[in-house]
């Protein structure tokens, strides 16, 4: 029986400032301020929903010496089909003195299964430090919004394009708004207070609430402790969220809690968020009947065949949605889909099965994701994903996969 391997996706990883591994933290959101050299986390973690989009490690170091080697490798602990499968790796030399240095895989369009993963750091094939981590299935129990505990001492959240920093420690926003251009790469939430209890926590989140492809989607967690109780006179508390390229269109909001509690809430808008009541926007109930189901699957596996068969995934970027075509690095993903590329399958004979098409999932930001097992040919099963979106009128890929059946 053949074997059926894995796509490999894109590696980076980017030195700051290899030599003892102290410690390796995980998320689900992390922000690079360059010009610092300086990588922020949200909340870190070890177990993740399967659905989540890009993990993030941040490794801390201790005694870099000269080109000291280094190896990032990911491996599957247990996850199906196959335990202790390397699903990819990339080697280089760390800079003397670093400190830390940021990796992340990216699982956006090829979604590992539900099981154990582990971030695995080599130097000359000697494991230095291994961290494990649990993808675990979705709980469809349904989000409930959050309730509000306004208190006196906090009022309004302000949002701004800079900052002028006090000399009694507060700041003072600069160009406050509730809608910002596309090119505002930097945004600021101050949040001024008044007589609230020194060591109380606090966390500002920053949330895609609506854009056109995202929907309730948490960006940015940053987490503190009050260190001052603002008094009469009053402080403030600021956090700003960097995006490094043009934001999307969109709706976003920020959200303050105090003790975990919801206390203020705040949306804006960015770009032309007329958008996003057009034909870009299928409503959440739109339905893909059994024939359209059919007619999708045979047409992402004719481009999936076609882009096995060139080895280039020309003809899955040409059906893709514009939005998510612009956003990603499709070299990277060429580059993820070499175990694809490589295996020994015979494809054509595979995709000119008759498939089992599985009931359609219909997702929160008004995509459909359509799955097919296909019956392999001297191997194991192969499932065929794509994820579909309506684009002015037109079904497009807004995410696809090919895996061995479970």
């Amino acid at each position: 029986m053949k074997q059926v391997l894995f796509s490999i996706f894109l590696l980076i990883f980017t030195l700051l400032n290899a030599y003892e591994i102290t410690s390796i933290d995980l998320s689900d959101i992390a922000v690079e301020y360059p010009k610092e050299r300086r990588v922020e986390l949200g909340a870190v973690t070890d177990r993740f929903s399967v659905d989540t989009s890009t993990i993030h490690a941040l490794v801390h170091l201790k005694d870099v010496g000269e080109n000291d080697p280094i190896t990032v490798r990911w491996i599957s602990v247990d996850a199906l089909p196959k335990s202790n499968t390397n699903l990819g790796e990339v080697s280089g030399t760390l800079e003397p003195h670093t400190k830390m240095f940021h990796v992340y895989y990216d699982n956006r369009n090829l979604r590992l299964p539900a099981g154990r993963y582990a971030l695995e750091i080599l130097s000359d094939n000697i494991l230095k430090a291994k961290k494990e981590f649990s993808l675990v299935s979705r709980k469809r129990d349904g989000k409930e919004k959050e309730s509000i505990h306004p208190i006196s001492g906090v009022s309004e959240i302000y949002l701004a394009k800079a900052v002028k920093e006090n000399s009694n420690g507060t700041v003072t926003p600069v160009g406050v708004g509730d809608h910002f251009p596309n090119s505002q790469h930097k945004i600021y939430a101050i949040i001024p207070y008044k007589n609230l209890k020194v060591g109380t926590p606090y966390s500002i989140e920053w949330v895609v609430v609506n854009d056109g492809i995202n929907r309730n989607k948490s960006l940015y967690k940053m987490r503190g402790v009050l260190q001052n109780s603002g008094g009469q006179n009053g402080a403030t508390v600021t956090a700003d969220i960097h995006l490094p390229r043009d934001w999307p269109d969109g709706i976003f909001q920020v959200i303050f809690r105090l003790d975990g509690k919801v206390v203020a809430r705040k949306r804006f808008t960015i770009g032309d968020v007329s958008k996003l009541k057009g034909k870009n926007s299928p409503s959440k109930g739109e339905r893909v009947d059994k024939d359209l189901q059919k007619t999708l699957i045979a047409r992402l596996s004719g481009w999936m065949l076609s882009s096995i068969e060139r080895k280039d995934l020309t003809p899955l970027y040409e059906h893709s949605v514009h939005r998510w075509r612009d956003r990603n690095d499709w070299q990277a993903l060429r580059q993820g889909f070499q175990g694809v590329f490589n295996a020994r399958l015979k494809w054509k004979e595979i995709f000119a099965k008759e498939p089992k098409i599985l009931p359609p999932k219909q997702l929160e930001n008004g995509a459909v994701l359509l799955q097919a097992i296909y019956p392999g040919i001297d191997s194991v099963d192969v499932l065929l994903s794509g994820t579909f979106f309506q684009e002015n009128g037109q079904w497009r890929l807004l995410g696809f996969a090919l895996e061995p059946a479970d």
